[in-house]
């Protein structure tokens, strides 16, 4: 492989990181709006079947992409500690 093309490629994981905290920016600014909601209605922080779901189809997805099942899972976890910080701070 050359430098072009090994600088190539890495000027595209750059851009797809770049992607990648947009979207997580985008995801935690609809789970902040999730969170004044349940505030406002006096749910729970926390809806255990819920986060059932999102553990099944981060799982799913990320068989189907051939990715590790348990990377996949740490980061939506890491993701969700975080959601319940901010709601819990709010």
């Amino acid at each position: 492989m050359t430098n072009k093309a090994l600088d190539d490629l890495r000027m595209e994981v750059d851009i797809l990181d770049i992607q990648l905290i947009n979207i997580l920016a985008n995801r935690f600014s609809i789970t902040r709006q999730i969170g004044k909601l349940k505030k406002q209605d006096g749910l729970k922080t926390i809806d255990s079947t819920r986060h059932a779901q999102i553990l099944a189809l981060w799982e799913t997805q990320a068989n189907n992409k051939n990715i590790s099942k348990e990377l996949a899972l740490q980061i939506i976890e890491a993701i969700h500690n975080q959601v319940l910080l901010e709601h819990e701070a709010s």
